[in-house]
């Protein structure tokens, strides 16, 4: 199993989880965003996004174009929660999370970007 795959798999299990954490609105995403000042339908949205990129990352095992084009759209998601974090001026140990999923994101993306050509 290459890299990339165990990263991949890694990521899609903590999006899938906090993804639909954030769907069916536990206890810990919603007090989360309620600290970020952000509307429950938010929440919701930001979930759906987080597993379209679960989606991409598990196709991407076979086409690994798209697990790069997912590690784009889920970094750019973790530089938007790593923000939000910023904007409430929560100490950068709340964003820490948000910033290594977004490393780990992007380095998918570098993996895999030889390959992206040829989803076109």
């Amino acid at each position: 199993m290459t890299l990339s795959i165990v990263l991949q798999l890694l990521l899609s299990f903590i999006f899938l989880m906090t993804g639909f954490g954030k769907i069916l609105g536990t206890k810990m995403q919603i007090e989360s965003f309620e600290h970020l000042k952000f509307k429950k339908e938010f929440r919701v949205v930001t979930g759906l996004a987080q597993l379209v990129g679960v989606i991409g990352l598990i196709i991407g095992i076979w086409y690994p174009g798209l697990a790069s084009l997912s590690g784009i759209w889920l970094g750019i998601i973790m530089i938007g929660a790593a923000a939000a974090h910023i904007r409430v001026k929560d100490p950068f140990s709340k964003a820490v999370p948000a910033v290594v999923l977004c490393i780990v994101a992007f380095f998918i993306m570098q993996l895999n970007i030889s390959e992206l050509t040829k989803l076109f």
